[in-house]
């Protein structure tokens, strides 16, 4: 893993209940990583809940499958869903999105951690930064003038 403190847990397929992995203790602030009409600025919400360290669940697939598991975790767990403060564009996307502000999960985490102050976010984008110029590398696409990491 690339962070300290960090779990993946897989949230199944269909008929698997991939929540029930899922621990979220009230004594500790968590929230829900995602970009909607109810979510709040992350920084401005983890300084208003005055708390040292939190949990941030992150769901991760197409942007259809993550909105989708989103809203089952803030139902179910009744937790706040928070959005980046900002999102910097990056000139080596290996995807383009058909809506300019939606970044990859791993551009998420790195820009949210970075928004928090996490020493570690720089590693986190640096490693995302060198995984989308290697495979643009590899794919022939990468931009011109742009050497791969």
């Amino acid at each position: 893993m690339a962070l300290k403190n960090s779990q993946v847990i897989s949230y199944g397929g269909p008929g698997v209940d991939g929540l029930a992995n899922l621990e979220i203790r009230e004594d500790e602030p968590t929230f829900c990583l995602f970009p909607s009409e109810q979510s709040v600025g992350l920084s401005e919400h983890f300084e208003k809940s005055k708390c040292s360290s939190m949990h941030l669940i992150v769901p991760d697939g197409s942007w259809r499958q993550a909105r989708r598991i989103a809203k089952r975790i803030v139902e179910r767990f009744k937790i706040p869903v928070v959005r980046l403060g900002s999102v910097s564009n990056t000139e080596l996307k290996i995807r383009h999105q058909a809506v300019e502000d939606r970044i990859s999960t791993m551009e998420a985490i790195a820009l949210g951690l970075q928004e928090l102050g996490v020493q570690e976010a720089s590693k986190l984008c640096l490693v995302s930064q060198i995984m989308a110029s290697r495979t643009l590398w590899s794919r022939a696409q990468l931009p011109k003038g742009v050497r791969p990491l």
